[in-house]
């Protein structure tokens, strides 16, 4: 019994789009996870942890005869602030600007974003320690901050 040939030219068309499809959305995966790339080593210059290895369980993939690693997406940290100090429960304060850890901040930039979180009497003193070059580390400098408060 032969087959109808509207049949026929329906059901190769149909398979003609299906691979077209595929095709397409092959491609498309390929570019997204460029894009994906792109955006990791953007945020990677900006401070934003990226993982530099691929995960264990992760295979690599062909996506429009090209081969890829799928990436690896890491959260942003929560948004953590340091609280103002005016000169009062100083241990607390200390404590609270272990969060220069979280964002990776440097010694030498610690005691420079600390000022900006002085106020009152704080800042007054710190500012008198800046002026008479007193100001030595992060660890000297809350040393002091707990002995003048």
């Amino acid at each position: 019994m032969e087959e109808d040939p509207k049949l026929k030219f329906i059901a190769n068309s149909i398979q003609v789009v299906k691979e077209s499809f595929s095709s397409d959305i092959s491609e498309m995966r390929y570019m997204l996870k460029e894009v994906v790339g792109h955006v990791m080593a953007l945020g990677s210059q900006n401070g934003t942890p990226v993982a530099a290895t691929p995960q264990p369980h992760q295979t690599t993939e062909v996506y429009g005869g090209h081969a890829m690693e799928p990436p690896t997406l890491c959260h942003k940290p929560a948004s953590v602030e340091l609280g103002r100090f005016h000169g009062v429960n100083p241990e607390s304060w200390v404590f609270q600007a272990d969060y220069f850890e979280l964002y990776g901040i440097t010694e030498d930039h610690k005691l420079i974003l600390a000022s900006f979180y002085l106020d009152g009497d704080a800042l007054e003193w710190y500012r008198w320690l800046f002026r008479n070059k007193q100001l030595f580390n992060w660890e000297h400098f809350t040393e002091k901050l707990l002995v003048r408060f």
